[in-house]
Order: C-alpha cells, then sequence, then structure tokens
C-alpha cells in the first residue's frame, strides 16, 4: 500500500467511525473483511477451495465431528454454503459422513486423515495473515481482545439465529 493510500484510508476510516452510530459493528466487519478477503483469495488460487471449504475444514478439526447444522451456526453462515462445501470435501476424501443410528435424518461429520493434512496445510494461510492484522497489538492486547470479543459473543444473546 503506497502512503498515500494508508493516509486516505485512515483519514477515511476515522471519519466514519467518529460519526457513526455502528462504529463498534463497523469496525469488526472492515477487519473481518480485509482479513477474510485476502484469505479467501490466496486459498482460491493456492488450492482451489472456497471460505466454506476452509470453515467446514477447520470446525470439524477445532471441535470435532457433528452436523451440518452445526458448523451451519458455529460459523454464522447459511446451510445452502456449508452444504456445498460438505460435499464437496466428501466428494474429495476430506470428511467422512457417518449416519446416526438412533436417528438416520442425523448424519455426522468428521475428518478423515486427508482432511486433518490439509487443514493443517491451509492454516498457515490464516495464521499469517492473522499475525499481519495484529502485529501493532502487544500481547496482553491480543489477550484483552480476545476476551472482550469473548464476552460479546459467549453465551449468545438473542442476536444468534440459524441461517
Amino acid at each position: 500500500m503506497r502512503k498515500s493510500d494508508t493516509t486516505d484510508f485512515n483519514r477515511l476510516v476515522r471519519q466514519m467511525l467518529d460519526s457513526s452510530p455502528m462504529r463498534d459493528s463497523y469496525l469488526l466487519s472492515l477487519w473481518g473483511n480485509y482479513f477474510s478477503g485476502p484469505t479467501a483469495a490466496e486459498l482460491e488460487q493456492s488450492h482451489s477451495l472456497t471460505r466454506d471449504d476452509f470453515n467446514v475444514l477447520f470446525t470439524l478439526s477445532a471441535a470435532g465431528p457433528m452436523t451440518a447444522a452445526d458448523i451451519c451456526l458455529t460459523n454464522g453462515r447459511p446451510k445452502n454454503s456449508v452444504s456445498r462445501a460438505v460435499i464437496k470435501m466428501t466428494g474429495a476424501g476430506h470428511i467422512a459422513r457417518q449416519t446416526d443410528e438412533h436417528d438416520r435424518r442425523k448424519v455426522g461429520l468428521s475428518l478423515t486423515d486427508q482432511g486433518r493434512t490439509l487443514c493443517a496445510d491451509l492454516m498457515t494461510i490464516y495464521v499469517r495473515r492473522q499475525e499481519e492484522m495484529m502485529a501493532n497489538l502487544t500481547r496482553a492486547e491480543r489477550g484483552l481482545l480476545n476476551e472482550l470479543l469473548r464476552k460479546s459473543m459467549l453465551p449468545p444473546g438473542r442476536w444468534i439465529s440459524r441461517f
């Protein structure tokens, strides 16, 4: 980014944040856009995968086996987007499906060894971007940010909904 672009960015964002009644949510959304846009582009270019493909792999890696509905809930993503990713990742051998023996309508999803390997490889893209974007924060500030974001999310209020 050129110095003039940085100056314009600083001026414009400050102007929007100083005058907006939704400055907190806008700032979180802006950060998310600058995080997810470049990572999604790199993911697509390097592995021909989408953000939802990664979200499914990451969620199963981090939380263990679950249903597609649970993946939608924990990622705030629509059912059709998660369903497409599950079908793609299952077809590629990254996810295994297990039908619940007590409720045959319920299908559990889990990572295969191949899926775990791919997820670990993809994590480098996301961790690198996270480190770039958090570079201005001290360890203590990052801890505080994490604590505040968790407090705003857990437990969820009435704002949570399934797509």
